[in-house]
């Protein structure tokens, strides 16, 4: 159990990917056009997404790490050429910069891109300062600690709101699993691709 248990603060950190400015709003305004229609398309998508990542490629990646003790990033760079390691480096680094940059931009509007820009580089900086080369998880743990408990904040609010939802029963929420005409003309397969 305490192994497993150390997967923990890299899965909290993962999970904001979920729970973003963009999926929140996203799911705000399709909930409130189809109430719970798109459950279909969000039982849908995540069975995809497990099939994904239970297939060829991911397992070949695990199998990869079990024999040779290494992750991806490691084996790229023991077998890749520098100029390939630079590129793909700082392509990840473009991406992370450019998704915090707009975040900042939906969530504060007033701050203009380039500002958001220098905060995301900034943001950015200020989380390689937890990583240490000599392999120590110390100031890792702190970091994901404190993630952590922002996400337990968006979840008790996400519960607190759950609680506060009348007129509504469970057969109206099992309803939602079922396909429905609705999500697959006009605006509702919009609103499924953005789910």
């Amino acid at each position: 159990m305490v192994k497993f248990g150390k997967f923990v603060g890299p899965g909290t950190i993962i999970t904001v990917a979920y729970i973003d400015p963009d999926n929140f709003q996203t799911a705000a305004s399709s909930g409130a056009q189809f109430k719970y229609k798109l459950l279909f398309m969000v039982l849908i998508s995540n069975l995809i997404a497990i099939y994904l990542q239970a297939s060829q490629p991911m397992a070949l990646v695990a199998k990869l790490g079990f024999v040779t003790g290494m992750d991806l990033a490691q084996i790229n760079r023991a077998q890749l050429p520098s100029w390939l390691n630079y590129g793909l480096w700082f392509m990840a680094e473009a991406a992370i910069v450019i998704g915090t940059t707009i975040t900042i931009n939906i969530l504060i509007s007033k701050i203009p891109l380039t500002a958001g820009c220098a905060l995301a580089i900034a943001d950015t900086l200020f989380i390689l300062l937890f990583y240490r080369p000599d392999g120590s998880l110390r100031g890792l743990r702190a970091f994901e600690l404190f993630i952590s408990v922002f996400v337990l904040c968006v979840f008790i609010c996400f519960c607190i709101e759950l609680s506060l939802i009348t007129d509504t029963t469970a057969r109206h929420v099992m309803d939602g699993f079922l396909p429905s005409r609705e999500i697959f003309v006009s605006n509702g397969l919009y609103e499924s691709c953005a789910l």
